[in-house]
């Protein structure tokens, strides 16, 4: 019931276009806060406002902690409904993808695309298996198909949002992002391809409004989390940082992965420079370093 949630997640909708999930969100924020009109208090709209602009309401110190769900979890009623010759090695081969044993899911989708390769539900999670290993181009043809007979799937319609957004043809990704959320109702995972897709093209004011949104939606969303932080430590126009906000966005994700994550912990330490925070930058990019060689990223 919070004000700011609804108001953040009906002026992202507004912005894709979903007016009639947007006025809903706007009218549970007007009854919460009647002081808000159906424009927005100009939150993330007023970009204008720069870091004082962003949402009080991203407090990451009494944020909830979420468990974590695989992406086809938007479709659960799908797989639910499934109880054809291949249900066990689906059902098997989807815990170990969510595990992120990716060899033992491909070994168990393969065998359940022999026992039953007509069925949705296991060329579908076939999909999602092939995204997660990056083999985008077969994920692609796969999830092609499945929409091919089932068009309003979130899942696949976020998916090939994201094949696209790497592809760089970002039009299409944002009309798939637009069916996921609008399917969604809500998804914190489409609002971060959109927000970075305005933020690969230069358009900080919107890409605040999706990753506002994005946490939203979703509040131990440490990939939005870590992009948003970034965001706020290295933009080049001071408007759009904000090294407190930052700091705080980074250390939650810093915590929620354990200090593994060496981007994360070189965005902690953007963040504690902006800050003003000098020696914990220094020690933290020098822990982030470590991290990287110890992960085998020397890109990092």
């Amino acid at each position: 019931n919070d004000v700011q949630v609804h108001e953040l997640l009906g002026t992202a909708l507004r912005e894709l276009g979903d007016l009639e999930a947007s006025k809903a969100h706007l009218a549970e924020a007007q009854r919460f806060g009647p002081n808000i009109d159906d424009h927005g208090t100009g939150g993330p709209d007023k970009a204008d406002a720069g870091p004082q602009g962003l949402s009080s309401f991203l407090n990451v110190d009494i944020m909830p902690a979420q468990r974590q769900r695989d992406i086809l979890h938007y479709d659960e009623r799908l797989f639910t409904a499934y109880d054809g010759p291949a249900l066990d090695d689906l059902q098997a081969s989807r815990r170990a993808a969510t595990g992120t044993d990716l060899a033992t899911a491909k070994r168990l989708i393969e065998s359940a695309l022999r026992a039953d390769p007509d069925a949705l539900q296991v060329r579908y999670l076939a999909g999602y298996i092939r995204f997660l290993d990056n083999d985008m181009s077969t994920a692609l043809t796969l999830l092609n198909g499945v929409l091919t007979e089932q068009p309003r799937l979130i899942g696949a319609n976020y998916m090939i949002g994201e094949i696209s957004r790497q592809r760089g043809e970002f039009d299409r990704a944002m009309g798939y992002y637009n069916v996921a959320v609008h399917e969604a109702g809500s998804m914190g995972e489409a609002f971060l391809g959109i927000a970075t897709v305005y933020i690969t093209n230069n358009d900080a004011a919107r890409a605040v409004k999706f990753y506002e949104a994005a946490l939203a939606s979703k509040s131990d969303y440490v990939a939005a989390m870590g992009a948003f932080a970034r965001v706020l430590s290295v933009h080049p126009n001071p408007k759009f940082r904000n090294g407190q906000q930052a700091l705080k966005l980074a250390e939650r994700a810093c915590i929620l992965s354990a200090h593994q994550d060496a981007w994360l912990l070189d965005t902690l330490a953007a963040a504690y420079a902006e800050a003003g925070h000098y020696s914990d930058a220094v020690e933290t990019a020098n822990d982030a370093i470590d991290r990287a060689e110890a992960n085998s990223q020397p890109q990092l």
